[in-house]
């Protein structure tokens, strides 16, 4: 991996790190629903991952992650919303929450 590369893995950590931050700063952890995750794909893996595509194998990726969810029920929540906002390009918040028990009211 780059020198490049592992900066910018720095940096995004940084920023992870701020959001966990504010949030607990906030006192916001009982309301806040969030998952990020992060990975880089080393380069010369890239034609390696085209290949794979069809077949199951592994390419070498850093990654992070961070989670501030209270139950597997709420990351299911949350994966059903990136599964339906995933290809739209116009994703009506409305639209994604019906069907989870979410208002946004």
């Amino acid at each position: 991996m780059e020198p490049k590369d592992l900066k910018f893995i720095a940096d995004v950590y940084h920023l992870i790190k701020e959001i966990e931050k504010l949030v607990e700063e906030s006192d916001m952890g009982h309301r806040v629903m969030a998952a990020i995750f992060v990975g880089v794909i080393d380069e010369g893996d890239l034609e390696e991952l085209a290949e794979q595509e069809a077949e199951f194998g592994h390419v070498n990726m850093r990654s992070m992650y961070s989670f501030n969810v209270d139950s597997k029920q709420e990351l299911e929540v949350i994966k059903e919303i990136m599964d339906e906002a995933y290809g739209n390009d116009n994703p009506d918040l409305g639209d994604l929450l019906d069907g989870l028990g979410i208002s946004l009211n």
